[in-house]
């Protein structure tokens, strides 16, 4: 399953398109050649039990602080994967978007993907994941419960991919949307400059919104401001008309903000960066 790297020269080691892993746990092969000289592999790279609850595969691990040289793409072979509705890989806890299933044998229990480059990765079962949605002038932000159960991560741009990018949208109505760090929660806060407002003399009105993890679920707050139910769902209106709506009293995971446009003007919101 190992190269044999004793039968190779220092030259060879140079450059080689190498393969290693350990029987039953995973393998990691290498598509492009690396220089392999003077790097303790075993070190380096690791296939470690997956201590959480649950557990669907080991965990491998490439150190690439100690070896640059082996941040390179890989096919990565997982092992005694236990099974999985809908089997996602994680880098460093949250989903690679980066990374791409090239096929999950479940009988056999071997799931395989390929990855740009290294870190920290395993399989879990997203079916099982704790989400939660908020939704603004049309874009939808996902929020989910990351692999450990103790923090909350979110789509800031509302791509589809968690890549720590930080970006610049717009809103209708000049307001200013903001994302706490990311923890076991993560505050949004809804700026209206007091400019925008009707009365100008008025303050600028500032409205939070908590996203928290209730029994690895991920559940919303709304504001404490006329707040008023609904049926199945809870709505709170803000003195400038900001209109929350949480579809869903009992799962509490699925916010949509309806902001008013005010005459159609625009202005940048400013999401921190992705945690």
């Amino acid at each position: 399953m190992t190269t044999d790297f004793s039968s190779k020269s220092l030259e060879e080691l140079k450059s080689i398109k190498m393969t290693v892993g350990v029987e039953e746990k995973a393998k990691v092969e290498y598509l492009e050649n690396v220089d392999v000289r003077g790097i303790p592999l075993s070190d380096v790279i690791k296939f470690e039990a997956n201590p959480r609850e649950n557990a669907k595969s080991v965990i491998v691990t490439v150190d690439t602080s100690t070896a640059p040289e082996l941040n390179k793409p890989a096919s990565i072979t997982l092992y005694n994967v236990k099974p999985m509705k809908q089997p996602v890989i994680l880098r460093d806890g949250a989903p690679c978007d980066s990374c791409e299933i090239i096929f999950y044998n479940v009988d056999g229990g071997t799931l395989n993907f390929v990855t740009p480059g290294f870190s920290s990765f395993e399989a879990i079962d997203a079916s099982g994941l704790g989400r939660g949605t908020l939704i603004l002038s049309g874009t939808n932000y996902e929020f989910f419960v990351n692999s450990a159960g103790d923090r909350i991560v979110v789509d800031q741009n509302g791509d589809g991919t968690l890549d720590g990018s930080s970006v610049s949208i717009n809103v209708l109505g000049n307001g200013i949307l903001e994302f706490g760090s990311a923890g076991s929660t993560i505050d949004v806060t809804l700026l209206t400059l007091k400019r925008y407002l009707d009365n100008s003399t008025a303050p600028d009105e500032m409205t939070t919104v908590r996203f928290g993890i209730t029994g690895g679920e991920v559940g919303i707050s709304l504001p404490t401001i006329k707040t008023a139910d609904a049926g199945a769902t809870e709505e709170a209106m803000t003195t400038y008309g900001a209109h929350f709506v949480l579809e869903d009293k009992t799962t509490r995971n699925d916010l949509t903000i309806n902001y008013p446009a005010a005459g159609q003007r625009r202005a940048g919101v400013i999401l921190q960066t992705e945690k």
